[in-house]
């Protein structure tokens, strides 16, 4: 009897461990407009401590910020005016071969302090846009998409894929090219893939500057 208890408490429990392992990752804090929208087109707003599942998009309004931390220990701090969308997140808690990061960016930025994915497994994690791939080497960087406006938009600067290197190294990849970044550096790739991507000769000033980390709630210490 005692058995059988056993294995229906476990039955019932299964699921709940289940959908916590296939959890991406964690909201540490948000502010303003934030919102999540599921791969079933169902929309919520956020809170401190929603989970993020893989195929949702963290979605900002202008003045909307969030920080998320990963299932891999990862930072990803989302800026106003972006919308990321989690591909495939997976890490199960060891390194077992499975896990893997794809995250794509289609407006907006956010900032990046990788976790054990990018650090044992770089060429497992990815970020997207509609222009470009970037790839890490072990990092903390910030991308920005800036998509080609419509009628009335006025872009902060050229449309097209940013990625600004804090530490480490990163790649901007198209089917023209692929450039390295590296600390102090930042890429740009444009809207047309006939053109690779550069290195640009400095940091644009729409690319703001690197906040100090003073760990506001972040178990690793930074903070956006």
């Amino acid at each position: 009897m005692y058995f059988i208890l056993r294995l229906l408490i476990l039955s019932l429990l299964l699921p709940a461990f289940a959908a916590f392992a296939a959890s991406a990752g964690r909201v540490q804090f948000a502010i303003g407009e934030v919102s999540v929208e599921s791969a079933d087109g169902t929309r919520r707003s956020l809170k401190k401590g929603d989970t993020i599942e893989e195929g949702d998009a963290v979605i900002t309004g202008a003045a909307g910020r969030a920080q998320l931390l990963m299932s891999d220990e990862a930072i990803v701090a989302v800026r106003p005016g972006t919308r990321l969308r989690f591909e495939t997140y997976r890490y199960s808690g060891k390194a077992d071969g499975n896990e893997q990061g794809l995250m794509a960016l289609l407006r907006g930025s956010f900032r990046s302090i990788t976790g054990i994915i990018g650090r044992l497994k770089p060429k497992a994690y990815r970020i997207t846009t509609p222009t470009a791939t970037i790839g890490i080497r072990g990092t903390d960087h910030e991308p920005l998409y800036i998509p080609i406006p419509g009628p009335g938009e006025t872009p902060v600067g050229p449309p097209g894929t940013y990625d600004k290197v804090n530490s480490g190294q990163t790649f901007i990849e198209n089917a023209s090219g692929r450039i390295d970044i590296g600390p102090n550096q930042a890429g740009f790739a444009p809207p047309t893939p006939n053109i690779a991507p550069v290195r640009l000769p400095q940091i644009p000033a729409f690319m703001r500057a690197t906040p100090a980390a003073d760990g506001d709630g972040d178990k690793r210490g930074a903070r956006d």
